[in-house]
């Protein structure tokens, strides 16, 4: 789905019933290629259109687009704000306890990926331009549509990595079910993308559209943004300074 074809899908998506309500849909920027590469033995072809379609419709609701997007059967190349979703069972997962089971990984340890799959990418690819995502994590005894729903929300808080989002907290920092309903809030299946990381991911966006593409000022960004966690607090206050506008 290239960038023309994007728009289209978002025309056809903003005539529907889902219209998205957020700030930003109705100006959407690019941030570069989106691809997905399945290696899992959990997820059907009908499945991962499934995930891709979700992945896309959540974006596209906080006004952020591709310019390439495509389930591939290889690796592409990838540069600047490329990202690649690669979704493979992962057995160092598996074999940890329940409490240290991540379901995925955005700037993972290439030693730890490389002990798992083959992959053709140079380490710093690996680490800024890929998001694993493990299944085999997310599937447990789960519906298929279930699984759909929370293998789609686990893509999106990966991703969301890539450009820049933070983890939601409650304002304890703990989890709690006043957080359940982000992206990115830790060991949740969330809906919806919080406010301030909206502002968080297109604003690291815009920077590359507007400046261009300067990998150590990106990744100071995202280092910036990893190192200040969201509270539930924060939120509160943005989404009612929004609501306040309206």
């Amino acid at each position: 789905m290239n960038r023309r074809d994007f728009l289209k899908y978002a025309a056809i998506v903003g005539s529907g019933l889902l219209l998205p309500e957020t700030a930003f849909a109705n100006n959407i920027i690019f941030a570069g290629n989106l691809y997905f590469r399945s290696l899992s033995q959990e997820v059907t072809l009908e499945q991962m259109r499934d995930v891709f379609s979700r992945t896309l419709y959540n974006f596209y609701k906080i006004g952020i687009g591709f310019n390439d997007a495509e389930m591939v059967d290889d690796f592409k190349s990838l540069s600047g704000l490329d990202l690649c979703v690669v979704l493979y069972d992962s057995e160092v997962e598996m074999e940890k306890p329940l409490e240290e089971k991540n379901n995925g990984y955005y700037n993972a340890d290439p030693e730890i990926i490389r002990h798992e799959i083959d992959i053709p990418y140079e380490d710093q690819t690996l680490r800024e331009n890929c998001c694993f995502v493990f299944p085999n994590v997310v599937k447990p005894d789960q519906s298929p549509n279930t699984f759909t729903r929370n293998l789609t929300s686990a893509v999106c808080h990966e991703i969301g990595h890539g450009y820049g989002a933070t983890h939601v907290y409650d304002n304890r920092k703990f989890e709690s079910n006043r957080t359940a309903r982000y992206i990115m809030a830790t060991r949740r299946y969330g809906k919806e993308f919080d406010p301030l990381n909206q502002e968080r991911m297109r604003s690291l966006i815009l920077d590359v559209n507007t400046n261009g593409f300067d990998r150590s000022r990106i990744n100071r960004k995202r280092n910036e943004s990893n190192q200040r966690d969201i509270f539930l607090d924060e939120i509160t206050a943005q989404e009612s300074s929004l609501s306040g506008l309206h």
